[in-house]
C-alpha cells in the first residue's frame, strides 16, 4: 500500500530466495543479502584444500620415514657393500688365539662379531684301518691297563706249532699309553712298558721277566673306519635270520651257529653261556657296537688271525664266564673288561683294559710277522 516501508515485503522471502508475499518490490527498494544456504557451498572447497594438503604433509612424512630406515634408490649400492664387507674380511682375517682346546672336525663355526670369528676347522685325515699288520699287537690298553687276576702271561707262534706251555716263548709285550698297574699274582714272560714319563711299580705278587721301562713315544692306533670295508661282501645272510635281527647278532639258549669264511657287518655282538659261535673259515667281525661274549667262539684252526674283530665304536667289549678265545682283537675306541677263567690267545688292543678273574694270556707273535 502506498505510504508503507518496502522492507515489509522482503520479510516474507523463503530460504530458496523466491518471494511469496508480493510478486514485485517496491521502487526504490535494494535486492535482500543472499541467503544464508549459500555459505556452506563457498566453505566445501576450502575444506577439500585442507585435506589435500594434510595428505600431503603424511606422504612427506612417510617418504621422510622409509629412506631414513631403508635408504632410497641412489643408497643402495651402499648399503650392500656395507653388509657385504664384514663377511668378506672374515673369509680372509687371522684366526684370534685363544686358549681353549682346538674345535674338531664336526664343530660349528661361530657366531658374532666378525673379527673374533675363527676359520672352521680343515678336516683331518681320515682314520685308516683293517687287517693291517702294522696295527700295534700285544696286550695293549692305549689309556690304561689294570691287571688284577691271577694270571700266565707269555708268547709263542701260531704260524710255527699251537701253544704249549712248556714250548711257551718270552716276548708278550703289554704296554700303554699311561700306566701299567698290576695288583694280580702270576708270571709276565716279556715286557711291561708303561707310557712316556710314566713309571712302572712293582709289586712282589707279579714277577716280569722283560723290561718295565716307559716307553720313548706313544703308541700310534689308528682308527677303525666303516668305510674301509666298503668294498668287501657282507655274508650277514650267512646267520640264521632268528640270530640276526636288524644286523643284531644274539645267539642264545646253548645253540651252536656256523658260518662260512667271509665278512660280517655286526651292530650288537652277544653270545650267552654255553651257546657258541662256529667258524668253519677265516672270518673278520666288524662290530659297530657292544661285544658280549658269556658263550664261546671256536676259531678257524684255532690261529688267532682266523678270527680278526674290529671294532670302529667308543663302547664296551665284555668277556666273562669260563671260556677260551683266539682273535686278533683290535677296538681303539673300546673299553676291554675280562674276567671269569680261560686262556685268551692272539693279540689284544682297546683304549682300556682290566683283567680280573683267572686268566691267562697267550701273545700270538705271527700276528706280528715274527
Amino acid at each position: 500500500a502506498p505510504g508503507q516501508p518496502a522492507t515489509r515485503a522482503a520479510a516474507t522471502i523463503p530460504s530458496n530466495g523466491s518471494p511469496t508475499g508480493a510478486k514485485q518490490t517496491a521502487p526504490g527498494a535494494s535486492h535482500p543479502t543472499a541467503p544464508a544456504a549459500d555459505q556452506p557451498t563457498r566453505r566445501n572447497p576450502l575444506i577439500a584444500i585442507a585435506a589435500i594438503i594434510v595428505l600431503c604433509g603424511l606422504l612427506t612424512l612417510a617418504v621422510l620415514w622409509v629412506k631414513s630406515h631403508f635408504g632410497d634408490s641412489s643408497d643402495n649400492t651402499p648399503i650392500a657393500s656395507a653388509q657385504t664387507q664384514p663377511t668378506t674380511q672374515s673369509s680372509t682375517a687371522p684366526a684370534i688365539a685363544s686358549t681353549a682346546a682346538r674345535p674338531g672336525p664336526n664343530s660349528q663355526p661361530a657366531t658374532g662379531d666378525s673379527a673374533s670369528i675363527a676359520p672352521a676347522p680343515k678336516p683331518g685325515p681320515a682314520p685308516t684301518v683293517a687287517a693291517n699288520p702294522t696295527l700295534p699287537k700285544g696286550l695293549i690298553g692305549l689309556e690304561g691297563i689294570e691287571l688284577h687276576a691271577r694270571f700266565t702271561i707269555d708268547s709263542y707262534r701260531s704260524a710255527v706249532a699251537p701253544y704249549e706251555a712248556v714250548a711257551a716263548r718270552e716276548e708278550a709285550p703289554v704296554s700303554s699309553n699311561g700306566r701299567v698297574f698290576i695288583t694280580g699274582t702270576g708270571t709276565l714272560r716279556g715286557s711291561a712298558h708303561p707310557g712316556p714319563g710314566v713309571s712302572y711299580k712293582p709289586v712282589k705278587s707279579a714277577k716280569i721277566t722283560g723290561s718295565t721301562e716307559s716307553l720313548a713315544a706313544p703308541i700310534v692306533a689308528p682308527l677303525v673306519d666303516p668305510a674301509q670295508f666298503a668294498g668287501i661282501p657282507n655274508n650277514n645272510d650267512k646267520f640264521p635270520p632268528a640270530n640276526l635281527i636288524n644286523s643284531n647278532l644274539s645267539i642264545y639258549g646253548g645253540k651252536t651257529v656256523a658260518i662260512p669264511a667271509g665278512f660280517y657287518d655286526i651292530r650288537d655282538f652277544g653270545i650267552d653261556g654255553k651257546s657258541t659261535l662256529k667258524c668253519d673259515g677265516p672270518v673278520t667281525l666288524l662290530i659297530r657296537g657292544r661285544f658280549t661274549l658269556v658263550g664261546n667262539i671256536e676259531t678257524f684252526e684255532n690261529r688267532p688271525e682266523n678270527l680278526k674283530i674290529r671294532m670302529s665304536g667308543n663302547t664296551e667289549i665284555v668277556i666273562t664266564q669260563k671260556n677260551e678265545l683266539f682273535t686278533d682283537l683290535y677296538a681303539p675306541l673300546a673299553t676291554l673288561d675280562i674276567s671269569g677263567s680261560g686262556d685268551l690267545h692272539g693279540s689284544m688292543v682297546a683304549r682300556m683294559i682290566r683283567i680280573s678273574g683267572r686268566r691267562n694270556f697267550h701273545f700270538d707273535e705271527s700276528l706280528a710277522g715274527k
